[in-house]
């Protein structure tokens, strides 16, 4: 029987998932050019549902920006970067304080992919950036999972390694987040 924690704790981890997957939406809807006009005006109409009234966002100083070819691809990696970074983070946390609230720390930290996806949710904390801390990082190896490996050297002192979006790619992430979420489903009491 499942807890009603447990529960709640795989609904989280579905709304992660939901809100990568709208954000890849909403860059698509942006990108067709039969909807380019729902992204061009200087002011956004925002539904404020918890206080149940609408809201006028002024992006007038910024929207032009966007027509800018290079502009609007670096906006478009930062965009989708930062979808990474909420589903790393957020399915990393949503497990791991479930693991601690439930004595199963250890079962976590024994799965073949729980030293990759520290790392990994680090280095989106971080600024983009692997560094490893003396303190914590030395138990987190070797940092492998399907093929791909976090060596030590990235994250060195002075030699801190960039996340390279061709290497860990958007559908590595979100494999590693299915993984994740069925050892939840089917491992956590």
């Amino acid at each position: 029987m499942q807890t009603d924690a447990k529960q709640k704790m795989l609904n989280r981890l579905i709304n992660a998932k939901l809100v990568f997957i709208l954000g890849f939406d909403a860059m698509d809807l942006w990108q067709d050019p039969q909807h380019v006009s729902l992204a061009r005006p200087s002011v956004i109409l925002i539904n404020n549902r918890p206080r149940g009234v609408p809201e006028t966002l002024d992006i007038s100083d910024y929207r032009h920006r966007l027509d800018f070819p290079p502009q609007r691809k670096s906006s478009e990696t930062e965009f989708a970067k930062m979808l990474i970074r909420v589903l790393i983070l957020e399915s990393f946390a949503i497990i791991e304080r479930y693991c601690k609230q439930t004595d199963q720390k250890k079962l976590l930290q024994e799965q073949s992919w729980h030293n990759i996806a520290y790392h990994l949710r680090n280095c989106a904390a971080h600024n983009w950036k692997f560094f490893f801390d003396e303190r914590t990082s030395p138990k987190r190896f070797p940092a492998q999972w399907r093929g791909k490996e976090i060596p030590k050297s990235w994250g060195e002192p002075g030699n801190e390694q960039d996340w390279d979006l061709t290497y860990f790619t958007f559908d590595y992430i979100w494999e590693l987040v299915k993984e994740m979420t069925s050892f939840a489903e089917a491992s956590l009491e």
